[in-house]
């Protein structure tokens, strides 16, 4: 894969998860000043967290399992536009609820739903129509997905990522089934993810044994529809799309986890440390992506990351979390990491990548 091309789509994938959660973070700190956090919350008890933690999940694999029959079942399109519709119009119009309570301030309850619901409408229609907005609303979902779990606090929010991470790692590495979901997503181009693609030319003796029979199809296919392609197809040259992906989990959970730390702590500090801890997950994700070639799951390295940073903040300042040591998140960081390392090291896919020429391989999903 041409250098040029990784790094536009590791650019273009960074900003958009940076525009998420610093964008994110940003509407909180301005929708619920300091000062205002005790108004608008409740105190949850950690034990309290924990059960709705574990509800929440039973919820999530509930939906995974069932999605995953429908994609190998139904063939229609209506189902899909209407899941769409639902995962974009209902954390969006949460968000709008909140900017329009900024805004407009003077608008009445039933004023501000009335316009927050026809502009979150709006919103799942002109994707309906343009199929290129599919990264503006997945980032708009995502960002109204994140604050409004986040308002649980960050106990809710820390278990809650740390039972995703296991499910993550678990769907990717061994049912398998989160590999199922994204490539029927990315095929149906629904906003549930956001995506950066490209075209190289690869030589043909440098494509995986098992990929090679698809893509010489593939682009014998684009060939006849691109004359300027067929002459490099005839030269043993594969045109293949370098594709790189998020989902809109993988954006919306380390923002309700830096939400989260703002609405219990009530400092920005915090939240900012674990949103550049993101980043970074994000960052050695891609590393992880480009080094192995084969299905990622994103969320173990983010919370990686973040529980990384977070301890790089209590040994700064050790007042922001009075009783933990520092020492207990990056023991978990090190070890999540660990297990990534050996997993890969060990994934199937690895034997069939080639070992000499070029060196080039097929990208695959994050």
């Amino acid at each position: 894969m041409d250098r040029r091309i990784e790094l536009r789509q590791l650019t273009e994938i960074l900003a958009l998860f940076l525009i998420v959660q610093f964008l994110g973070l940003a509407i909180i700190f301005f929708s619920v000043p300091p000062w205002a956090i005790s108004l608008v919350t409740a105190p949850v008890s950690t034990s309290t967290s924990i059960s709705q933690v574990a509800e929440l999940l039973v919820y999530m694999i509930a939906a995974s399992i069932i999605l995953v029959v429908i994609f190998r079942v139904y063939k229609g399109a209506i189902l899909f536009k209407a899941l769409e519709a639902y995962v974009v119009g209902v954390p969006s119009f949460f968000l709008f609820l909140i900017l329009i309570g900024d805004f407009a301030p003077t608008l009445s309850a039933t004023a501000s739903m009335v316009v927050a619901a026809a502009l979150s409408i709006a919103l799942v229609y002109a994707k309906s129509r343009k199929p290129w907005l599919r990264n503006t609303t997945t980032i708009i979902s995502s960002i109204g997905m994140g604050i409004i779990i986040g308002m649980f606090g960050f106990s809710f929010g820390y278990f809650l990522m740390a039972l995703i991470a296991v499910y993550d790692y678990v769907a990717v590495f061994i049912t398998k089934h989160m590999q199922v979901m994204a490539r029927a997503l990315a095929s149906r181009n629904l906003s549930f993810l956001i995506g950066s693609s490209d075209i190289s030319l690869v030589p043909e003796n440098t494509i995986p044994r098992r990929d090679r029979p698809d893509a010489m199809k593939a682009a014998a296919e684009l060939g006849k529809r691109n004359p300027s392609i067929e002459k490099f197809v005839k030269a043993g040259t594969v045109p293949m799309v370098s594709q790189v992906m998020l989902g809109a989990g993988d954006l919306a959970i380390p923002l309700m986890l830096a939400v989260s730390a703002y609405i219990s702590f009530g400092d920005f500090f915090v939240p900012l440390v674990i949103a550049c801890g993101a980043a970074a997950g994000v960052l050695g994700t891609m590393y992880l992506l480009k080094k192995y070639m084969v299905p990622l799951p994103a969320i173990p390295p983010l919370f990686a990351f973040i529980n990384a940073a977070l301890a790089i903040a209590l040994f700064i300042k050790p007042s922001i979390m009075p009783g933990i040591s520092p020492l207990a998140f990056l023991a978990l960081a090190v070890m999540i990491l660990l297990l990534l390392y050996f997993t890969l090291e060990r994934h199937p896919l690895r034997s069939e990548e080639p070992s000499s020429g070029s060196g080039r391989r097929k990208p695959r999903h994050a």
